[in-house]
């Protein structure tokens, strides 16, 4: 998705039915320019965006950065306008998604590399957004509960996310685990204590001292916490920090709340 895209001044006439759609902006400097230098000035149906500057928003080179715009609805002549308005304007991938409303769409995405359908009919989309960390899977000790294939892929390591979500609204978020590695059912060395690490977003403990042998149930544990706020810039920065061996993660469902 990034070995190209379009710089500069430019404009892009997308024709649409009449709906209500949503916006994601795919964006990663990968020419190490200072900052500022890529700065993006862009409008939307003739609407201005708040400008961005991607190697701020992502605090580094070569590191992904998506925007969502939510509620996008065609203009009268039957087609979504954007105009990049800044000389150092760029952009690498657009996704147009219809949706059912004006709210941002849920986004779930879990560690592996191919689409899971869950039995309520929901796509799980392979992880983006993330920095750090290796993957791996254990499919053939997947935790005995419903739609057990969130759990075959994980994260591991040293690793956080950026992902992009609307500011000025909240946000429930579910964070999926199985313990795939310490415990004896596992064929690993130790058990409950062996795996314990922190999570953060935007600089609010989600969990503290979280153990997953310890709190999952049919060997998997699913966290919710609601009210989560993301940053002014519309983003939810979670973070994974260990305290004894590497934190894990399986999948990751977030949702707009209210």
């Amino acid at each position: 998705l990034f070995l190209n895209g379009r710089q500069g001044k430019f404009q892009c006439k997308i024709p649409a039915p009449p709906g209500s759609y949503q916006l994601l902006l795919l964006f990663a400097d990968t020419e190490g320019d200072k900052e500022g230098a890529g700065q993006v000035v862009l409008s939307i149906n003739d609407t201005l965006t708040a400008a961005l500057d991607i190697v701020d928003e992502a605090s580094g080179d070569d590191t992904v950065v998506g925007k969502v715009y939510p509620g996008i609805h065609p203009m009268s002549d039957g087609a979504i306008h954007l105009d990049f308005i800044s000389d150092a304007a760029f952009v690498n991938a657009v996704e147009i998604t219809r949706s059912g409303s004006d709210a941002m769409q849920p986004l779930r995405m879990l560690a592996g590399p191919a689409v899971f359908r869950d039995d309520q009919g929901n796509s799980w989309y392979p992880e983006r957004f993330f920095q750090g960390g290796r993957r791996t899977f254990h499919p053939d000790n997947l935790p005995k509960v419903a739609n057990s294939r969130l759990f075959e892929w994980e994260r591991y390591g040293h690793f956080h996310y950026l992902i992009p979500v609307v500011a000025d609204k909240e946000y429930r978020v579910r964070l999926y685990f199985s313990e795939g590695w310490f415990g004896k059912n596992n064929g690993g060395p130790g058990g409950t204590g062996s795996r314990v690490f922190d999570v953060y977003c935007n600089g609010a403990t989600l969990l503290k001292d979280f153990d997953i042998s310890r709190d999952q149930k049919s060997g998997a544990a699913v966290i919710t916490v609601d009210r989560v706020k993301p940053t002014a810039h519309g983003m939810l920065e979670l973070y994974f920090t260990p305290v004894k061996n590497y934190p894990l993660i399986n999948a990751i469902e977030v949702e707009p709340e209210g």
